[in-house]
Parts: structure tokens; sequence; C-alpha cells
């Protein structure tokens, strides 16, 4: 078994994963040819980045942006207006069966993996490929790494032997799921920010920014986003904080609406725009039906519920790690003992002690016999494969797979305390299961992960965000989906917590409509419309404690 740590290698390619019959000089290929959409798609950021250096590509989970970034490169080495590739990823996208088995498959490109130990002596020995993978991390460590410079207080951004390679070479920098650089106070922004500033001043720089959801807060994170492609196209800090009307002690910003459609109308020529309801789309892809499930929990779950409130007492001041519990207990209270014993929330040690290990294994959970209940004529009856997320996976994930195995499922699970390789293993074996199975996964598997295998995707409890909750629901609405239609299930337990995440869920989702006019688009399903669906009500029906 292979750590972190250790090397991801790209795979060689072979007849079965390269296509036959290249025309000469052609460096991207798909046996089955582009869609129309994704050619105009294609066309149309090689046009934006011939006059500007940024594209902003917001195509929906499952259309196609790995495709649109690899014959986007292709064409612009074909057409030499670039030395290389840069391409940015989430750490569950550098595995073997993602980024690397894509570009083994559909390119001539050369590629390289860079992450792990030993990785820049990896890559002075073997020189640079034309596209070079990483992760956020791992670009921001040897990019501009943070380093204590003589004379000053502090830390300082400095060059990183990356940097050094890369100086002066033509680049298209592609960021995989861009809005893991949203947030400009983190150190990653501004880490990528100084890069990409320095990169342009050695040589041409040109950005492919791919998301689903720009937004995953508020629109300040699109600002964000569209900063860094391209500084200079967007209003200075002090310029976007026109829009603000005001920020709360976290710093989350009100917003005023009638001010919005101006940074709407500054942000939108930067954005490509592919919906799967638009009219060249839908017919490629499955049916999809979002439901819902309201669960009341049980005595000794809603007295534990309310024990667990009852700990804010009358403080104004929010009680460190209590929202958290207090999800948790929704959830599946005896999740409670893993954080107590692995995590690092003190609160969920406290209470363990003090109630004891016994008393939260002895609480019943309504909604992992609702998911038992769920799946059981839909992978035992209909005999379909099934996903279900659930944000607590470590803790969760093996509560839910227990009971799920003493009904005979054959269940497969994956979080982020494995490693790359353990991970992809694992959803390789689900995909290839030829029998009924379900996939029990934490959202380190939600993003970019393709499981068109499944036609059934659950959320055990609401993304916090509408951003995490389309990544979740689109890992099976794919275009090479099985199935004539796809269905997703939400679960929320009744006055919780999870009633207010819930409305702020539809209130993100609402900014993303604003965002990029989806309002205004034919068969798209509104933020609206997803609240009648879902039945969440417009203000919970009592405080969530």
């Amino acid at each position: 078994m292979s750590t972190a740590s250790e090397p991801v290698t790209v795979p060689e390619a072979s007849p079965e994963t390269s296509p036959e019959g290249w025309p000469e000089g052609v460096l991207y290929r798909s046996p089955r040819g582009l869609y129309g959409f994704q050619e105009d798609g294609v066309a149309r950021a090689y046009l934006k980045l011939q006059t500007g250096n940024n594209v902003m590509a917001v195509w929906d989970c499952g259309t196609g942006k790995s495709h649109l970034a690899m014959a986007l490169a292709a064409l612009m080495f074909e057409d030499d207006l670039i030395d290389a590739v840069l391409l940015v990823a989430e750490r569950a996208k550098i595995a073997p069966d993602e980024w690397p088995a894509d570009l083994a498959r559909f390119t001539r490109l050369s590629a390289a993996v860079h992450h792990g130990s030993g990785r820049m002596e990896r890559l002075a020995k073997k020189g640079m490929p034309q596209v070079l993978v990483t992760t956020y991390e791992t670009g921001k460590a040897d990019l501009s790494p943070t380093r204590r410079l003589p004379g000053k207080r502090g830390k300082s951004l400095v060059d990183g032997p990356l940097m050094k390679m890369l100086g002066g070479r033509r680049l298209l920098v592609v960021y995989d799921e861009s809005t893991k650089v949203k947030n400009r106070e983190s150190d990653t922004y501004k880490s990528w920010f100084r890069s990409l500033g320095h990169l342009r001043k050695g040589s041409v720089t040109k950005v492919l920014e791919m998301t689903a959801t720009p937004i995953e807060r508020d629109y300040e994170d699109a600002y964000s986003q569209l900063r860094l492609g391209d500084p200079k196209a967007m209003p200075q800090v002090q310029e976007f904080d026109w829009f603000v009307r005001s920020r709360d002690p976290f710093g989350r910003a009100a917003y005023h609406a009638y001010r919005i459609p101006l940074f709407t109308e500054i942000a939108r020529p930067f954005i490509l725009r592919v919906r799967k309801s638009d009219p060249e789309v839908v017919a490629e892809f499955p049916t999809q039906v979002e439901e819902s499930r309201w669960f009341t929990m049980a005595e000794d779950q809603r007295d534990l519920y309310e024990r667990v409130c009852d700990l804010q007492g009358d403080s104004s001041e929010p009680v460190p790690g209590l929202h958290t519990i207090k999800r948790m207990v929704a959830n599946h209270p005896a999740a409670v003992l893993h954080s107590a014993t692995h995590g690092q929330s003190r609160l969920a040690r406290m209470l363990v002690e003090e109630w004891g290990e016994r008393y939260f294994r002895s609480v019943s959970s309504v909604k992992e016999q609702g998911l038992v209940d769920y799946l059981e004529p839909v992978v035992h009856g209909q005999g379909a494969k099934a996903v279900v997320f659930t944000f607590f996976g470590p803790s969760t994930i093996p509560l839910l797979a227990a009971a799920l195995r003493r009904r005979k499922f054959r269940v497969y699970s994956t979080h982020g305390g494995m490693d790359l390789e353990e991970m992809a293993a694992e959803r390789n074996r689900f995909k290839a299961d030829p029998k009924p199975c379900v996939l029990l996964s934490s959202d380190a598997g939600a993003r970019g992960i393709n499981l068109p295998q499944a036609t059934y995707v659950v959320e055990y409890e609401s993304a916090l965000t509408y951003a995490m909750r389309t990544q979740r629901i689109n890992r099976v609405h794919r275009i090479d989906s099985g199935g004539e239609s796809v269905t997703c299930m939400t679960f929320f337990a009744h006055e919780t917590v999870e009633e207010a995440i819930a409305k702020t869920m539809i209130d993100r989702n609402t900014q993303q409509d604003i965002l990029l006019d989806d309002a205004q688009a034919e068969d798209f399903i509104t933020a609206a419309e997803r609240r009648e669906m879902l039945r969440i009500a417009r203000t919970p029906k009592r405080r969530a404690r």
C-alpha cells in the first residue's frame, strides 16, 4: 500500500487506452469525438484567450470540462501558442484513474504528476513534460513558498524551485475546481496570486478556471477567482466593497441587491456557461430527479439532541464545536465516539467522558434506519448501484457500512483518511462489480470523480453549500451514464440544525442563479423550484436549537 507522500505515476499509453488511427499532428482525440457543445466551448475558450488572459468555464458537472481542457491545450500546442500546461487539481483528481488516465487515453501530450517526496529531483532528472499535473498545495509549496528572510518580521513569499523551471515558458494554467482558490485571505490564494503575477512578468501566461459552482459562500467567491485569473480585468478589492452592504463578525458579506447586476455585467464576459438543460446538451443526459425525505427522531435521539443544545445555555457566544456535534447527533449519535477518540473535538471528548460510551452507542439513529429502508428496494429490489455521501466520513461511514452489511448489502467505502491509490482502487472495485452494491463516500470523493455506473445518489445529510450538493449529486449524472434516469435523495432531520443548513444552501443556490443568469435559461431548475422539490421552508418552522 502506498502512502500520500509516494509519487503517483502517469499510466503509459497503450492500444487499450489510446485511440487508434491518430491523424498526423493531432494531439487530442476521442473515439466518439467531441459533442457539438464541447467543440463550441473549445473554440470560444480559444478565441477568448487570444485577446484576454482568463476564461472561467462554468460547465455543469458531467458535461466534459476535462475534455475542454485537454482539447484546448492540444490546440494551443499545435498552434505554437504555449510551451507547457500546469494543470492544478485537488488531491483525489491526481490519482492514477483520474487526470493521469485521461491524459494518457485522449492525448499525445507528455505528462507527469508532480506530487510527493522527491518530486523536484524527479522533475529535474526527467525534464519538464508538456503537461505537469499537481495539487493546489504542492504548487503553492514549489512555486511561492513562505520563508523567513533576514531583517524582516514574519514570513515572506519567495520564488520556489518550480518557479525557476517554469519562468520564461509560455504557459496555460488550468485550475480544475477553481473554487479551491476562492478565499483571498488564505495562504494558498496569496501564493497562487503571487505566482501568476511573477509568471506573467516572464512570459505569456493564460488561465483556464473550471468549475460547476463558482459560488460556495457568496458572490465574493466568484470575484476572487476571476481576480486571480486576470487582476487587471476585475475591480480592485476596495472597489468590490462597493457592492457590499455589511459584514458579520465572521467576515461574511451582505450585498446591495440593486448593485449586484453591475458586478454580474463585469463578470459574465469571462464566463463560458454550459448547462445540462441547454437544448444542445439535454438530450445527451439521463433524466435527473431530485427528492427529499424528512425524518422525525425517536424519543431517545431527540433527548440527546436537546441535551446537546442545552450546552449553549444563555450565552450569545457560540460554544466551540457545538454546531458540529449537533449535526453529528442528528446524523448518527454513535459518530461522536469516533470524533472523541480520533478527532480534535474537545467537546466530543468531554461529552463521552461525562455521559459514557455505552450511552452514545445505545441511542437510535433514525437516518441509519431510513437509509437501509430506502436502499432495500433500490439495490436489492431493482438491482441498482447507489452512492451515499456524508460530510462525516471516518466517523459515520463505518457505522453505515456495518448496518448495511447486516442487511446483506455489498458495500464499498472511501474517505479522506485513505491514500490516493487506496481510494482509487476501492472506487474501481465498486465500478467493476457486476452485482448491485453501495459506495459510501465522504466529501473527499465528491469533487470531479465519475461514477456513471450508479443510478442513485443519497445525501445522508444536506451539504453545507449548494456547490457541494451539486458536486455530490452529479457524480452519477454524467454524459456517459448508463441508465435512463438518475435519482438524488437528500435526508433531513426535522427540527434540527439541518433546517437552517438547508435554507442557507438554497440561498447560495439563488446567488449563483443570479451571477450566471440561470433563472432565464429554458428548463433550468432554479433555486426557487429546488426549494419546493426538497420541501425546504422559507424560514425554519421552529428555530433550530
